[in-house]
C-alpha cells in the first residue's frame, strides 16, 4: 500500500532513508546488516529523514537469530490484507506481525526491496482472500 503524499515517485533513487516521504507499510527482514526485522507504518513525514525523533515508531520488532535472514534458506512469504485494515504477515508459516490500522491505507504499491543480498523470487501471486 505504498503511495507518496506528494510529487516525486518518479524520482526516487533507492536510498532507504526516501522510504520516509512513503505513505506504506514496511517490513524490513534482517534490517540493520541483518540483526533486527521490524515493522513500521510509514506516514509520508518527509522531515523523519532528517529527525529521527519523527521516525514512526517500530510497531513489531525481532532480534533473535531465529527471526534473521538464514543464508542458501527458501523462504514461503504470506501477506494478507483485509479490506477492516489488518496486515499479516506471514514467514514459513510463522506470523510475524498482524496490525489493525486504526486509519488504513487504501490502496498503493508493492515491493520487495533488496540490498546486498543475492535473491531469487519464485512463485509470486496477488489474488483476493
Amino acid at each position: 500500500m505504498a503511495s507518496e503524499p506528494f510529487s516525486g515517485m518518479d524520482r526516487r533513487g533507492g536510498r532507504f532513508a526516501e522510504s520516509y516521504r512513503l505513505q506504506c507499510y514496511y517490513l524490513g527482514y534482517g534490517g540493520n546488516h541483518n540483526t533486527t526485522t521490524r515493522f513500521r507504518r510509514y506516514d509520508g513525514d518527509t522531515l523523519a529523514v532528517s529527525d529521527p525523533a519523527r521516525r514512526p515508531p517500530i510497531l513489531t520488532e525481532y532480534t533473535d537469530g531465529a527471526h534473521l535472514l538464514r543464508p542458501n534458506h527458501w523462504y514461503t512469504i504470506r501477506i494478507e490484507v483485509t479490506a477492516d485494515g489488518c496486515t499479516r504477515y506471514f514467514i514459513d508459516d510463522e506470523l510475524l506481525v498482524q496490525y489493525q490500522d486504526p486509519s488504513p491505507l487504501p490502496y498503493g504499491w508493492f515491493a520487495f526491496r533488496t540490498t546486498w543480498s543475492h535473491t531469487r523470487l519464485t512463485g509470486f501471486s496477488v489474488r483476493p482472500l
